[in-house]
This record gives C-alpha cells, sequence and structure tokens, in this order.
C-alpha cells in the first residue's frame, strides 16, 4: 500500500458521517448519477446492492466484489488491508457489503465512498491512490468537514456553496478543481504530516 493510501486511511477510519450537514445536503440533493463510463461510486454500490447482479462496464468490480464477500463470509474483513485501521465497531458501521443508494437516507455515505470504493479498490487493484484527481464533491464536502478544525465554518460554508454551484452546472469540472486545490492541498498537508 502507497503512503498516501495509507495516511489517507489512518486519518478516516475514525471519522463520522454523523452531523455533516452539508454533506448530507449535497447526497440528498445531488448525489451523483450512475456514471456512463462506469466508474462512479455509485456504480459500484448499485453493483455490490444487487450482490453483482446488474450489468457492470468496470471489469473490476466483479473481482473486488467477490473478494470482500468471501473475507466477509469467512468472517474476516478485517484482513483486508484497506480496512486494517477500523476497529470491529466502525467496520460493522461501514458494512462495505450491507451499501444501498438512497439519497435522502445519505447513502451510500462519504465514508464508504472514501475507504471502500476509491481506497479499498485502490488497495486491491495495487494502484496507487491519486487523491487529487477525485472531483466528488459529496466527497471532498464530507473529507473537509470531519477534518478536524483545519477549515473554518466559513470556509466549509463558501466550499459548500461553490459544490452546490458546480453540481447546478454553474462552473464546469475545471473551475471545481482549481476552486478546491488550495483547501485540498491545505488537507494533503495536514493529514501527511499527521
Amino acid at each position: 500500500m502507497d503512503r498516501i493510501t495509507e495516511s489517507y486511511l489512518k486519518y478516516y477510519s475514525d471519522k463520522s458521517c454523523d452531523g455533516c450537514n452539508r454533506t448530507n445536503n449535497l447526497i440528498k440533493d445531488y448525489q451523483q448519477e450512475l456514471s456512463s463510463n462506469g466508474y462512479g461510486y455509485i456504480n459500484l454500490a448499485k453493483f455490490i446492492e444487487t450482490k453483482g447482479t446488474t450489468d457492470c462496464l468496470r471489469e473490476d468490480f466483479k473481482p473486488y466484489y467477490y473478494y470482500l464477500s468471501e473475507l466477509e463470509k469467512n468472517g474476516k474483513l478485517h484482513e483486508f488491508e484497506a480496512f486494517k485501521y477500523l476497529n470491529n465497531e466502525s467496520l460493522q458501521q461501514l458494512s462495505p457489503l450491507k451499501v444501498k443508494v438512497n439519497s435522502k437516507e445519505y447513502e451510500p455515505n462519504q465514508k464508504w465512498h472514501l475507504i471502500v470504493s476509491y481506497l479499498g479498490m485502490n488497495v486491491f487493484l495495487k494502484c496507487r491512490t491519486s487523491i487529487h484527481s477525485v472531483i466528488c464533491p459529496e466527497l471532498w464536502m464530507w473529507m473537509f468537514e470531519t477534518s478536524d478544525d483545519i477549515f473554518n465554518e466559513k470556509e466549509l460554508d463558501d466550499i459548500y456553496n461553490k459544490a452546490i454551484e458546480f453540481k447546478l452546472g454553474k462552473i464546469d469540472k475545471n473551475e471545481w478543481k482549481d476552486y478546491i486545490k488550495p483547501y485540498r492541498q491545505r488537507l494533503h498537508s495536514a493529514i501527511m504530516d499527521c
């Protein structure tokens, strides 16, 4: 596992989705749709929710799902390298294979998105994590909201409002990425310094 992946897993393993009102509002009002290229976290969640029975454009979803299923069946989910920083209670709450897609209940939550869908998939595929390539406003909002006071309330409100602009198409992907870049860099520095 690369250093970035490990650092982010350590940092976010004990974070909660409770009380993340901005993130929950983004999920409820603007949740990402199924991606036409098959690469979104909603695509993976839907694939897992249907126990691998939906059509899947991404061939690596199937072996990842079956790998996690086998670990779960044998009571060994905690042995997956991406889950090693989760205590038993956190792993049960995260419930990697009990995910559902329901924006009214803020599901899938962003801890699942980060640890199971993004970092977990990278660990499974033995890929280096490029956290800076993540675009999803819901995920960034959660990561910023749970970041131990790295950002103040005004900054979080500003990020939230810009995320809504992006979701509504008022700014494009590059403008969104440019906007969050200094926040993303500040967060990354803090996580890597832990």
